[in-house]
């Protein structure tokens, strides 16, 4: 991918210039537009500006942003159905210390069930 020209806030004439993947990357860790002009030495204002002029930057973010979102409906969705979770057991028998793995149930959560089918699913509905 090519790379992604911004101005800096303190000086007009100088650019940075960022490569899409690591907007994406600070997007998908949750990063807000300001936070991210502001590990890139940028002013919100001009970051903003060229997320507007620039399709390749914005798509960046928004994928970034998207990844994050389908991590967090992945989780919700797990604990809201329930899930089973293999973890290993360390048992001290005698001289021998003995790995167990065991499968640990984990029952649907309420609150999660709520979020996922209201907030989620038939929003419009209610």
């Amino acid at each position: 991918m090519k790379k992604i020209k911004i101005r800096r806030k303190s000086k007009l004439l100088c650019e940075i210039t960022v490569e899409p993947e690591m907007i994406e990357k600070m997007a998908s860790c949750g990063l807000p537009d300001e936070k991210i002009a502001e590990i890139l030495d940028v002013s919100a204002t001009q970051f903003a500006k060229t997320i507007r002029r620039n399709k390749e930057l914005s798509e960046a973010i928004q994928n970034g942003r998207n990844k994050a979102y389908a991590e967090v409906h992945e989780a919700l969705f797990r604990k809201a159905t329930g899930f089973e979770k293999t973890e290993i057991s360390y048992i001290k028998l005698k001289d021998k210390v003995i790995a167990q793995p065991i499968v640990k149930y984990h029952p649907p959560d309420l609150q999660s069930i709520i979020s996922w089918k209201l907030h989620n699913r038939k929003q419009d509905k209610w």
